[in-house]
């Protein structure tokens, strides 16, 4: 029987964080970097970082609605596709940031950004991830589907691959990592959290890269969701942020919208077993950070669970 303190904050955004109580807890759960008491976080900033193809929409929408009852302004960002930044481009991310009055929640596909390389202090980040295999068969349907019907080839170049199947690709391709790269309209999840070095979207170093993506992620991030428990989560974000998330859950029980950007089911293939094991070693990283932060998600969800029954 492990007995630890888990320390547990409500935030003023009118002032610091405060502490309002600590709780003693008897329980078998080991111990895990929650990154619940970081008082160096500007409280006034949320940056929501997200992937792409993890019900992200979903997501914004339940925010935006949220927004709605002024507890803090919702920031849109209209660039979809530029993820990895100049050092330049960070400086000039974070300005932009800094011009809207606070409090606020800005969402953007980017990696992520340190904002204490440029003197600032890092904000509250949040994130999604998604089972691995079932985001890269998502994002390679939806890459092609927007290329062929909108003329939006972010990342495609070579327009004699948008008719594969991911299947095709994989038995066809000298190399099959190559499918579930950019230049195949696949992004990996590592670098959102990793950030804008080089070796954290290159493929050079995963191993690195992934292990860096953990340490920024018990450092700066209150909390990363599964899109496969989007009910949790939000249950974890009115217990760590309420002045942002009060009855957010509601909402969602409310709309009952449980995936807004959803592809037609023709863009959807259902892969070939052969292809789902190759992909499950191709992605062996991804899963590694996904599994890392699985693990680190539940234990957040029943350590509140835990403070919400005794408190009820």
């Amino acid at each position: 029987m492990r007995i630890f303190i888990i320390y547990v904050q409500h935030y003023d955004l009118k002032s610091q964080p405060i502490l309002i109580h600590s709780t003693l807890i008897k329980t078998r759960l080991k111990t895990t970097k929650l990154s619940l008491k970081n008082k160096e976080n500007n409280q006034h900033i949320i940056l929501y970082n997200r992937i792409p193809k993890t019900a992200s929409e979903t997501l914004n929408y339940l925010f935006h609605q949220q927004s709605h009852k002024k507890y803090y302004r919702m920031i849109h960002s209209n660039q979809y596709v530029s993820y990895n930044l100049s050092l330049n481009k960070q400086y000039l991310f974070i300005k932009q940031i800094y011009t809207f009055n606070p409090p606020i929640l800005y969402e953007r596909h980017v990696y992520f950004v340190d904002f204490l390389h440029f003197n600032k202090q890092q904000p509250i980040y949040i994130n999604m991830i998604r089972d691995p295999i079932k985001r890269t068969v998502s994002n390679y349907y939806y890459s092609r589907r927007m290329c062929l019907k909108k003329n939006r080839c972010t990342f495609i170049k070579n327009r004699t691959i948008l008719n594969y199947t991911l299947d095709d690709c994989i038995e066809t391709e000298n190399e099959p990592f190559k499918c579930i790269t950019l230049e195949y309209g696949v992004t990996s999840a590592i670098p959102f959290f990793c950030g804008q070095n080089h070796l954290c979207s290159s493929n050079e170093n995963l191993s690195w890269a992934v292990e860096k993506a953990k340490s920024n992620i018990d450092k700066y991030y209150t909390v990363v969701g599964l899109t496969e428990n989007i009910e949790q989560l939000l249950f974890i974000l009115e217990k760590l942020l309420p002045n942002y998330f009060r009855n957010i859950s509601l909402v969602y029980i409310k709309k009952r919208r449980p995936h807004i950007n959803f592809s037609p089911r023709k863009w959807r293939k259902e892969l070939k077993p052969n292809t789902h094991l190759i992909l499950k070693d191709l992605l062996k990283f991804e899963y590694d950070l996904y599994n890392y932060i699985k693990k680190r998600f539940h234990e957040q969800y029943k350590q509140l669970q835990l403070i919400n029954k005794i408190h009820e």
